[in-house]
């Protein structure tokens, strides 16, 4: 008996010690910033979407999160931009503040479309626009753009999954990312469970990633399965990005992909070939950064990446 309770503790002080350690070297804990700017600490119902909005101007900075985050992972990093026009920082359709209990349907053209009517609602629906989107919203933000080529000013997009075999490069990273970043059947039970005990699921989310500020680590339980699985499908998976880039460069568009050096997600040198011969499109890597690029990124490096050539609205 007292062997056992020896080694239960034991193993208890190793888990919490690995826990201490892995959050106190993450970069993403260390330098992520909740945001404190009145009208982006907390979304407002505008359509079906919950927007964080702040700023005056002509010109509209629209920024689209990743998969399993929220607006709100774009912390303090971003106020900035409040000096150059409106800030518009929307949960994605069936995410955060927007997540729909009863919503079935979570196609690119829902996604598109929910964006438009929030702008609309807003009072932006015709004003220039910037896009910058991370991870899942790197995706939707090339559709955006796409969509209203003719007034947007800039692209930005950070560790966009731009692959060839996005599939197969995701069960080379290993077991768990092709378990939980593909619609596969532990992904769903692990989201019904989830959806069921959400308090619940928040607090073991924290325990589980110690690598990610708590606060956004309970954000990522704000979804359902069927905005799980068809975002990931329709947005990443499924989305053709090639002819849009192409478009895009066409169109004489400035844009900037970039990439950490370290992250698995993507892949920037197939990128860069695509469009070497469009002089508006920049492949950019960022040595010694991982996926969470923009997020773990000092206070001025996004807002220098969208304001790029701009002059202040």
């Amino acid at each position: 008996m007292l062997w056992s309770t020896v080694v239960m503790a034991a193993v208890v002080t190793a888990v919490v010690l690995h826990w201490v350690i892995a959050r106190r070297r993450s970069a993403f804990v260390g330098t992520w910033r909740p945001a404190t700017l009145a009208g982006m600490v907390e979304g407002r119902m505008i359509g079906v979407l919950s927007v964080r909005m702040a700023g005056e101007g002509d010109t509209v900075y629209v920024l689209l999160h990743g998969l399993g985050a929220t607006g709100g992972a774009w912390g303090a990093g971003i106020e900035p931009l409040a000096d150059h026009g409106v800030v518009f920082v929307p949960d994605l359709l069936g995410w955060g503040g927007s997540l729909d209990t009863e919503r079935t349907s979570y196609t690119l053209e829902d996604h598109l479309d929910a964006l438009d009517d929030s702008l609309a609602r807003a009072g932006l629906g015709g004003r220039r626009m910037v896009i910058g989107g991370h991870s899942m919203g790197a995706m939707l933000a090339v559709r955006l753009a796409e969509r209203h080529a003719d007034r947007v000013d800039r692209l930005v997009t950070w560790g966009a999954p731009m692959h060839d075999d996005l599939e197969r490069r995701i069960t080379e990273m290993g077991v768990m990312p092709r378990l939980f970043a593909m619609d596969a059947r532990p992904a769903q039970l692990a989201c019904r469970v989830m959806c069921r005990y959400r308090a619940a699921a928040a607090r073991m989310a924290v325990v589980a990633r110690p690598d990610i500020p708590g606060a956004l680590a309970e954000a990522g339980v704000e979804h359902t399965w069927p905005s799980y699985r068809g975002s990931l499908r329709s947005l990443v998976l499924d989305n053709d990005w090639h002819q849009p880039l192409m478009r895009l460069g066409a169109a004489g568009v400035s844009v900037e992909l970039q990439w950490g050096s370290e992250d698995e997600v993507g892949n920037p040198g197939e990128v860069a070939t695509l469009v070497a011969d469009l002089p508006t499109v920049q492949v950019v890597t960022v040595e010694g950064q991982g996926h969470h690029l923009p997020l773990v990124a000092t206070r001025t490096a996004v807002v220098d990446a969208l304001t790029a050539g701009a002059t202040e609205s």
